[in-house]
């Protein structure tokens, strides 16, 4: 690895120039990683079920079926939060190894989701998917 060959000195002036790149970098009042972290971590709580519920109009077995994703959306959600960096990263390789539990994080999330998905999209019939299709961010 290439952090593991860096003598103590180069290590020390790999960061210090890393850091005053990064000031230089990042605007003014620009969010960090963790806030663009956490604000996506929140739209998974803001998905719209009660919407989704009325343009859809579900059966019983359906209904149980958007219920279980939405359970799963909200325990992915509090997952995905839980990846989030806690503070800002001075050095390049602990910013690195953050950006990497957030994306294994979205990925887990990912495959978590998808069967719940699969399972409430397959029960509904074609008007009830076009209805469901039909759902923009703009109507939530």
């Amino acid at each position: 690895m290439f952090w593991d060959k860096l003598s103590d000195e180069q290590r020390v002036r790999f960061d210090a120039a890393d850091t005053a790149s990064a000031r230089e970098a990042k605007p003014s009042g620009a969010p960090d990683a963790g806030q663009i972290c956490q604000a996506q971590a929140q739209a998974a709580y803001a998905w719209p079920a009660v919407l989704v519920g009325r343009r859809v109009r579900p059966n019983p077995a359906q209904r149980a079926s958007l219920e279980a994703l939405q359970k799963t959306l909200f325990g992915m959600a509090m997952y995905l939060r839980g990846a989030c960096p806690n503070g800002a990263t001075s050095k390049p390789v602990a910013r690195l190894d953050a950006a990497m539990r957030r994306l294994d994080g979205m990925i887990y999330a990912v495959i978590a989701i998808a069967p719940a998905l699969d399972d409430f999209y397959g029960q509904l019939s074609d008007e009830q998917k076009a209805r469901f299709n039909s759902i923009d961010r703009a109507s939530t």
